[in-house]
This record gives C-alpha cells, structure tokens and sequence, in this order.
C-alpha cells in the first residue's frame, strides 16, 4: 500500500498575527476534504478489487440435488419415516389422523393412508413430507364391524332360506294332503258304484230299460233299491227311470210312426195340447211327436 503523506490542510498553520477571516477558514476546510477523498479512492478500490478476485460464484454452490419421494402408503408411521430418510429426505415427516380426532404421539401405532406429496415427486431434500395416517386400533374395530355385518347378513340370508324352504315343503306336504283326499273320494265313489251295481245283480231284480220298470211297476227307482243301477240313471241324482217312457227303446220306430198319424190325434203345439188336457204327451200316446217333445227324453209339453 502507498505511503500517503499528509495532506498540507492537516499540517499546522503557521501562526499569523491577523485572524484568518470565517469565509476563508471554511474553503481551506473544504479543500482539505476533497484532497483526503481523492487520496483514499485508488486504496478502496484496490481492496474492493482484491475482494472480488478472491470470491468465488455462488450460484453453483447453492444449487441442491431433488430427492424423489418414495411410496410410503400402507407402511407403519415409524416405517415410513426410515423409508424417507433412507430417500435423502432430512426433515422428519408431519403426521395428521384421518379422522382428524387424535395427535400421533407413536407412529409405530399407525398405518399410512395417504402422503404429500405423493409418490415419484421430485423434491429438495429439506423438503416437508405430510403423512395421513389411521389409528390400528380403528383399523381393527372397522373390520371387526365388517366382520359383524356380513356375518349378520349370512345368518339373515340363512334364516330367509330355511323360511322359504319350510314354507315350499309345507305347501308341497298341503298339495300332497289335499289330492291325496281327492285320490280317497274317486276311490270311495268308485267303490260305491260297484258296490251298488254288485247290490244291483245280487237282488236278482234287473229291468233292461225304464219301459221294463215301469211296465213292472218299479218305477221311479231310488238308488239302493232292487233294479235300480247307474245305466238307468240317466242324469246321475239317485233316481232312475224317473220319467215314465211310452215303449222300449226297441219299439221306437214303430210307436213313432203309430203316433205321428195312425191315432189321428193331432196338436199342433203344446197350447193346444194342454188346452185339450193331454200333456203332458208321453210317446206312444195320442198325439205324441217329436216336435212337441223338444228335450227328446219321449215327454212332449211337460213343461207349462
């Protein structure tokens, strides 16, 4: 460095008999500062010179590696929290329940749900990692809740079928009952009508047409009673041969064409006939035909 001398404003005066006026005093001042700043300024920027070489550029030397955030859901709080630091990540991670209810004070007693940022982010190494986590033991009681229901569930569906199968068996064993009654009634009916046509031949009475029990004079005959049987029993109510014929079946044609013109009787329609006193008009009989006898069971105008 320059040995500066002295500048002659800071040398002594030399004494003078006469004071020196205020206005010269103050530019002899001024003068002195301006010559001390000139001398100063080639120091100073040699210094500052000096410093600027010997520094070194800082933009290289702040820059920091990014660190890619490793996946942690799922991991233990305590875990997780190795798997950050064996990342390169230096600040311990935040935990928050996910329910939002309870503080973390034992990581080892939680599970990670979620984090922040998520898994492959590129950070710095400084970086704050926020982990969501859910308690163990409500982790425990939710499957043990889940474990309830469905059992629940599968007892109710058990329950529904052993309910529906009982009702199928109970309609089935009531279907079996009731045509096993109708099954008991035809036998029973078919019993009895052999039974009766049994009593029928066993009597020793047999009419082979409601002609032969009337002309015999059996008739009407009532079921159970010698000569009666189903054949006679055209409509099947108990009563056979109820209706009074004019001649055998084998006999038809020959008391149809007697009736229809040889009696020279002759109606012609059942007005005429009940107004004359002959109906009812069995056939075979007087005025007897076939038009007056609409029903054809061989009774012409029964009916008023």
């Amino acid at each position: 460095m320059p040995i500066m001398s002295r500048p002659a404003c800071f040398r002594p005066a030399p004494s003078q008999s006469a004071p020196l006026r205020p206005r010269r005093r103050m530019l002899s001042a001024g003068g002195c500062l301006v010559a001390l700043v000139l001398a100063l300024t080639p120091v100073l920027a040699g210094c500052d010179g000096a410093a600027a070489q010997g520094a070194t550029p800082t933009g290289a030397a702040t820059t920091q590696a990014l660190i890619t955030v490793p996946d942690v859901v799922g991991m233990k709080g305590d875990v997780a929290t190795e798997a950050l630091e064996k990342a390169g990540l230096t600040q311990r991670p935040s935990y928050t329940d996910v329910d939002g209810k309870e503080s973390v004070w034992k990581p080892s007693n939680w599970s990670v749900t979620a984090q922040d940022p998520v898994a492959g982010t590129q950070v710095p190494a400084d970086q704050a990692i926020t982990l969501t986590v859910n308690h163990d033991s409500a982790k425990a009681t939710a499957s043990a809740r889940a474990s309830a229901s469905a059992a629940a569930q599968a007892s109710a569906s058990a329950s529904a079928a052993a309910a529906a199968e009982e009702q199928a068996r109970q309609e089935a064993a009531r279907a079996a009952e009731e045509q096993a009654q109708q099954q008991a009634q035809q036998e029973a009916q078919t019993e009895q009508s052999q039974t009766q046509e049994q009593s029928d031949g066993s009597s020793g009475t047999y009419y082979a047409d409601c002609a032969d029990a009337w002309a015999a004079g059996a008739a009407p005959l009532h079921q159970g009673e010698p000569g009666y049987r189903s054949g006679l029993d055209r409509d099947n109510d108990g009563i056979a041969c109820e209706w009074k014929p004019a001649r055998t079946e084998s006999d038809q044609t020959q008391v149809q064409e007697q009736s229809d013109g040889s009696s020279g009787t002759y109606y012609k329609n059942c007005a005429e006939a009940r107004a004359a006193g002959a109906a009812p008009i069995y056939r075979g009989e007087p005025g007897y035909r076939e038009k007056l006898d609409r029903d054809n069971d061989g009774i012409a105008c029964e009916w008023k």
